[in-house]
């Protein structure tokens, strides 16, 4: 699993990045460079994601999940703001709801939610 760590703030931002990003930690290099010097930025690419391994695992949620907070703990990271762009909201959702004394806010990126779909769908009917 590809990790980039970069800055040097107190307070460190988890990213993880939205369906069919090729490689966040590229790709969101401005972004980057502005968040940089406040905050420690972790850019975590789930397996299948940017520059890390395809593997054969399901890709489900719960999996997702796991994989990124174990990339987070190996990181030395316990304490951290999680930001999520497009479907990782939907993770992000997961995770707090799994590690919730680990996160102290969320950041959402165009997120989606779930069922967001079918909500819009009952608005428009």
């Amino acid at each position: 699993m590809n990790v980039l760590v970069t800055g040097e703030g107190k307070q460190t931002i988890v990213w993880i990045p939205g369906y069919g990003d090729i490689a966040p930690g590229l790709s969101y290099t401005k972004m980057l460079e502005e968040l940089s010097p406040h905050y420690r930025v972790v850019v975590v690419e789930p397996f299948g994601y940017g520059l890390s391994d395809i593997i054969d695992e399901p890709r489900t949620i719960e999996n997702i999940t796991e994989e990124i907070h174990e990339a987070v703990k190996q990181v030395g990271v316990d304490k951290y703001i999680l930001m999520g762009h497009s479907i990782s909201g939907v993770y992000g959702m997961k995770y707090i709801d799994r590690y919730r004394d680990e996160v102290t806010g969320f950041i959402g990126l165009d997120s989606s939610t779930p069922n967001m779909q079918g909500c819009c769908q009952q608005k428009c009917n």
